[in-house]
């Protein structure tokens, strides 16, 4: 490494399992199918809730605090960043294996963008409506890498970039969904925290030395309940699963 580069630790992530998710306590994708604005985005939550979810679904936030959920409203708050969606569930490097959730989301009929932090009353009419919101955040999926899954599905994938939002309170574009109709979870990803060097030269210019994506023993096998079925999934899912990590970096 020559003087004139530096280097420093940054953190990537392994895909451990992937499972597909049926439950009767959400739509099914075959419900939600014909909606519109239909998008597959990250959800996260502590992996002593997953029951919960898997139990009774995805519910509104309950309160007007701040936790994930409040700038909203009463809202499911989802991202197309996979490293918001470790923020919501509390992973980090010191507990390094973990569970994101992806759902497909059905925004409706008319988006509303948000680029900076909504008033108490424009949260209270966004509810009311129940409009798909996109809060825009300071990075962004590269839009041109976009890939649209089956039945018109936007999968968010791609490099992040910076958004025309620079001064926004949001990091990463987050999404609300106020009605729990619209959602229907697909995938469970097992994933790991990995600690990468990354060689930084003085223009700015970066090359990553170790830790590249990888689906690790994709295999058969899965947890039936009364009320929901959670699948390992094959490979022609998981492929998907890990297009849409590279939104992983930081």
């Amino acid at each position: 490494m020559s003087n004139d580069q530096t280097l420093v630790q940054v953190y990537g992530v392994s895909v451990e399992r992937i499972y597909a998710v049926e439950s009767s306590a959400f739509p099914s994708y075959e419900k939600i199918k014909n909606l519109p604005n239909k998008i597959l985005l990250w959800c996260g939550t502590r992996s002593s809730n997953l029951l919960r979810h898997l139990y009774k679904g995805f519910l509104p936030a309950v309160c007007h605090l701040p936790v994930p959920g409040y700038m909203f409203g009463k809202a499911i708050v989802c991202s197309d960043a996979a490293a918001e969606a470790a923020r919501y569930r509390f992973t980090a490097v010191d507990r390094p294996e973990g569970y994101l959730v992806l759902a497909v989301a059905s925004l409706g009929e008319e988006i509303k963008e948000v680029t900076g932090t909504p008033g108490a009353e424009e949260a209270r009419v966004l509810e009311e409506k129940k409009m798909g919101v996109k809060g825009v955040g300071r990075k962004t999926p590269d839009e041109w890498e976009h890939i649209t899954w089956r039945d018109g599905v936007t999968v968010p994938c791609g490099k992040l970039v910076p958004s025309a939002n620079k001064d926004g309170p949001l990091e990463y574009n987050e999404y609300a969904v106020y009605d729990p109709k619209q959602m229907s979870i697909c995938f469970l990803v097992g994933v790991k925290y990995e600690e990468q060097n990354m060689e930084v030269n003085q223009e700015g210019g970066c090359r990553l030395y170790t830790g590249a994506l990888r689906a690790q023993d994709v295999m058969t096998g899965g947890l039936v309940h009364d009320e929901f079925m959670v699948q390992e999934t094959w490979l022609p899912h998981a492929w998907l699963v890990i297009l849409v990590l590279v939104c992983f970096c930081f």
